[in-house]
């Protein structure tokens, strides 16, 4: 039976010449409402359940694992983790933070990283983009809200620690700890309770992403550029 980890033990680092290890906490959890860390034995089969302290139960439709992440195919694979409360809320300031490796544009040449917009213009995702970068989109009043990073920013065959940040004034991505760009906007984020939050896909099944995920966080704040820092310094050694 699968162990739901707590929230101040919800990170594994490496110890001697084990793969990993139970640790204190080396990312940030004040404001974590979801944590898939893709790689873990624990989260191999299907459902999984997430961990955090919400504990979102995860359907896995293809996505093979490997000790690295989930392999999607770029077809048809994808992981649904459901529509709780703690996800609907996600209307205001949020962060979305994800290692990614991918192996080309995806499904229709935009595969998503994270998407919870139902297939239609509400809530927020994460795509890959016909210039091996990343772009972190939200809806408001319908409105498509764009943070784009720089061209080859997130080159196929490469992992990059990529996030999407909304700070209630602007929409920031960071690549590899680094700002890359930021957008003037303003929210609320259009409700999205009716959907579900998926790894790999969107909800019409045309837009799956191709390559490894390796682990996805998201918080109902924006993080600062000194936690994500931090974050990526505590998981990069699993990825590169």
């Amino acid at each position: 039976m699968q162990k739901t980890i707590g929230v101040t033990k919800n990170m594994w680092s490496r110890q001697g010449n084990g793969i990993y290890a139970p640790n204190t906490r080396n990312f940030p959890i004040n404001g974590l409402v979801f944590y898939a860390p893709l790689w873990h034995p624990e989260l191999s089969g299907s459902p999984f359940i997430s961990k955090d302290l919400n504990a979102h139960s995860c359907t896995v439709t293809g996505a093979v694992w490997t000790p690295q992440g989930r392999t999607f195919d770029g077809i048809d694979d994808v992981i649904n983790c459901g529509k709780a409360d703690s996800l609907n809320a996600l209307t205001g300031n949020m962060t979305i933070e994800a290692w990614i490796n991918p192996t080309s544009l995806g499904e229709n040449n935009a595969g998503r990283i994270l998407d919870k917009t139902g297939g239609g213009t509400r809530g927020f995702t994460m795509t890959v983009t016909a210039t091996q970068a990343t772009r972190f989109i939200f809806y408001v009043g319908t409105v498509t809200k764009i943070a784009i990073s720089p061209n080859n920013s997130a080159p196929f065959g490469s992992w990059a620690h990529v996030v999407g940040i909304f700070n209630g004034v602007n929409a920031l991505i960071y690549v590899n700890k680094v700002l890359t760009t930021g957008t003037a906007t303003a929210g609320p984020i259009d409700a999205h309770s009716a959907d579900d939050l998926l790894i790999g896909d969107r909800a019409d099944s045309s837009y799956c992403f191709n390559g490894l995920t390796g682990e996805a966080r998201i918080y109902n704040r924006a993080l600062s550029a000194v936690e994500i820092l931090h974050s990526y310094q505590a998981t990069k050694w699993r990825y590169i």
